[in-house]
């Protein structure tokens, strides 16, 4: 659980930054593990540690979701 909370607090204030007026919700689940996903609310998945296999922990993986905050 520590390394998802760290990982999420990370891409939030890095979005939070670059993107000030942006709202950020969390969503615990907590009988499933594994999961951590980016998404604009009605929009396209714009991270899946599923399918990726890993956090966003690089600035190029954070650059990826800037990218389609950009163009939602």
């Amino acid at each position: 659980v520590g390394e998802v909370m760290e990982a999420s607090l990370t891409a939030q204030k890095a979005a939070l930054a670059k993107f000030k007026d942006l709202e950020v919700n969390g969503i615990s689940t907590p009988n499933i593990t594994g999961f951590f996903e980016v998404q604009i609310v009605g929009g396209n998945l714009l991270w899946s540690k599923k399918a990726s296999g890993k956090f966003p922990t690089s600035q190029d993986d954070l650059n990826k979701i800037f990218s389609g905050i950009e163009e939602a």
